[in-house]
């Protein structure tokens, strides 16, 4: 059985390239992202790609390194359209769509 292990550095790592997928966006993918697929796919295509590229840099190239570039690209598709961030708001969270559409 495989244990899921991630050391100190492949988390920083991870958690930097959140920092630059906020840098890297484009005003048209900042601002498109949320109706059009094409752009968010795009946009989450970039992100994934470049965080593989930058946990690559530091030997993170196997098979776990695709893994994780699969998850980043279905996991940043999906929350960048914000149904799911809003079903889980209105569910979870119990906000109401007054104070929803005020977020939005």
């Amino acid at each position: 059985m495989t244990s899921l292990h991630i050391d100190t550095t492949l988390f920083i790592l991870l958690y930097m390239s959140m920092a630059f997928d906020w840098i890297y966006q484009t005003a048209e993918e900042g601002l498109g992202k949320f109706d059009n697929w094409r752009i968010r796919a795009r946009h989450a295509f970039k992100y994934s790609a470049l965080t593989y590229v930058l946990i690559s840099l530091f030997g993170y190239c196997t098979w776990w390194g695709l893994c994780i570039w699969l998850t980043l690209f279905g996991t940043h598709f999906m929350i960048d359209d914000r149904k799911a961030v809003k079903w889980l708001m209105k569910k979870v969270k119990m906000i109401g769509d007054r104070e929803m559409d005020s977020l939005w």
